[in-house]
């Protein structure tokens, strides 16, 4: 689940079954447990995620927490152009450090549900 929830976290959209594969095969794991943790970057969640991620890289790149300009989306569409590779280089840093929090949370949390679970069937 740990391993699962930082693959979701990472801007990888549209292969994230294809490393959680490969990763759960090279650490013997559950494939459908670590995709279905993976899938944190639903789209109910993804612009939350999304928006955390470059506020987090922004404060590790920046010393300054931005997160999101938006006042950009109301240019025109080649200036918006301008902001997003600075928006994707914050989320790319901001993801790694999200995933590994969200991973070392989660990740013992389903653990230890999954223990109690066990030792009190219902």
């Amino acid at each position: 689940m740990g391993i699962g929830v930082f693959v979701g976290a990472l801007p990888l959209y549209g292969i994230h079954l294809g490393v959680c594969v490969v990763l759960s095969r090279m650490f013997r794991l559950n494939d459908a447990v670590m995709y279905a943790a993976a899938n944190i970057s639903n789209p109910f969640f993804a612009p939350f995620l999304i928006a955390l991620e470059i506020a987090i890289g922004d404060y590790l790149r920046h010393g300054t927490m931005h997160g999101v300009d938006t006042s950009a989306f109301g240019h025109s569409f080649l200036e918006t152009l301008k902001t997003a590779p600075e928006m994707f280089y914050s989320c790319c840093y901001g993801s790694v450090v999200l995933g590994i929090a969200m991973g070392v949370t989660i990740g013992p949390a389903a653990w230890a549900i999954a223990r109690w679970r066990q030792r009190h069937p219902a």
